[in-house]
């Protein structure tokens, strides 16, 4: 078993083998020019060798070294930081195409229009990702690697700080080991979702931050993190209702000021699409809300040629009562595919190996983490968590098509993340 006196040769050994392997496989000099393709082995490779050692840090050393992690880190990057100010080419045919083109409008434009070009004026798609983006167009003139080793670096630092709490907190501790490994095995795909300019990982990182928020009682960066992930992806508004309801519940009487401030600041972060599209919008949309048709919320099955629920006709309430049977028989088949990808069982073509591998992994594991927490916890906690299931995961379950497994892997961490609100918050009173 590795002891405290030999830990730091494990790492000394890691980094040897690593400078070994990338040197003779020619993976210094391999970087591609678009975001993410066969070529960015060498960077996925060193995230997952740096979370296989945060993996190490949990289980055999006393406490997680955040210094120590970030150096190796480094060490590890360090060959590759003469590409920092290389540009990458985002690939036009995806999602982060689109945000990539309305953070480069709104910096040319010099407009808060969210999509300039947009003639409707409304916000398109999810509203915060363009103008995380910016910054690092304003300051660089293009997205490069610096972006990316930035943006990895970020998620390290945020699960470093979650699983330091885990280790200081072990009153679950067969529940933290699963969570933890569940990380590592993640990293995998994490890697793949940053090195895409992808949005999930932000959510996961806003998460992360929720998390320790919470339970160290910071209202004023709870809300602001709240309101900032209702941003990032609209799915997750219900959750930041959930949580912001509760979080008002518990500590209202004891900071009743500072938690009006926050709440105030909450209800306006929620709110900026709402004035974005009131001030920009032709008069049709200008009440428009949601990135989606209000109507396509509810049992919309993108990728299929089943109506919408809200586009059947119906005139009384037993016509409504066989539209939704109606309905329901209809989407079967694309419910049971959503039900088997959630699972872990991909059944559809045009999954690369890469997609296929980690979807088999982590979302037997996710599912198993999530009933693992229903046996441990309390009633009244199991009665949250089968809320948080109903608000976190059901609107990706029914709006989340394709990419598997993206939306299930989202869905999977940020649940974790939420129930180990309820896990742990007692600790901290």
């Amino acid at each position: 078993m590795l002891t405290k006196n030999n830990i730091n040769y494990v790492y000394t050994i890691v980094f040897i083998l690593y400078l070994i392997f990338f040197y003779n496989l020619n993976l210094f000099n391999n970087l591609p020019s678009f975001s993410f393709s066969r070529k960015s082995i060498g960077i996925v490779i060193i995230f997952v060798l740096i979370n296989f050692v945060i993996l190490i840090s949990y289980f055999y050393e006393e406490k997680i070294n955040l210094y120590k992690v970030f150096f190796l880190w480094f060490l590890f990057l360090l060959p590759f930081l003469r590409f920092a100010l290389y540009e990458i080419v985002v690939d036009d045919q995806s999602d982060p195409s689109r945000y990539y083109t309305y953070a480069n409008q709104i910096i040319e434009y010099k407009t808060f229009n969210a999509n300039p070009l947009n003639e409707d004026g409304f916000i398109i798609d999810q509203p915060l990702y363009r103008y995380y983006l910016i910054p690092f167009i304003a300051l660089f003139g293009k997205l490069n690697y610096f972006f990316l080793f930035f943006n990895l670096s970020i998620y390290l630092y945020s699960t470093i700080r979650f699983i330091e709490y885990l280790k200081n907190n072990d009153k679950y501790k067969i529940s933290n080991n699963l969570i933890v490994i569940y990380l590592f095995i993640s990293s995998v795909y994490v890697a793949k979702n940053i090195l895409s300019v992808q949005l999930e990982w932000l959510c996961l990182v806003l998460s992360f931050m929720i998390f320790l928020s919470y339970i160290n009682k910071k209202a004023l960066i709870l809300f602001l993190l709240l309101g900032l992930l209702a941003l990032q992806r609209q799915n997750f508004i219900l959750v930041s209702l959930l949580i912001s309801f509760f979080y008002i519940f518990e500590n209202y009487n004891k900071s009743r000021k500072l938690i009006l401030i926050s709440l105030f600041i909450f209800i306006i972060i929620l709110l900026l699409p709402l004035f974005h599209n009131y001030y920009y919008a032709v008069q049709e949309f200008k009440v428009r809300y949601f990135s989606l048709s209000i109507g396509l919320l509810f049992m919309q099955n993108p990728g299929s040629e089943i109506e919408t629920f809200s586009s059947r006709e119906y005139t009384g309430f037993l016509p409504l009562l066989s539209a939704i049977k109606i309905h329901l028989m209809d989407s079967y088949p694309v419910f049971k595919i959503r039900i088997l990808e959630f699972i872990g069982i991909e059944i559809r073509e045009g999954y690369t190996l890469y997609q296929k591998i980690f979807g088999i992994l982590v979302c037997p594991m996710g599912l198993i983490i999530i009933l693992n927490f229903f046996r441990i916890i309390n009633i009244h906690e199991k009665i949250f968590l089968l809320l948080l299931i109903i608000v976190n995961i059901f609107p990706l379950f029914i709006l989340g098509d394709g990419n598997w497994p993206r939306f299930q892997y989202l869905s999977y961490h940020s649940t974790i993340l939420f129930i180990s609100i309820w896990m742990y918050k007692g600790k901290n009173k």
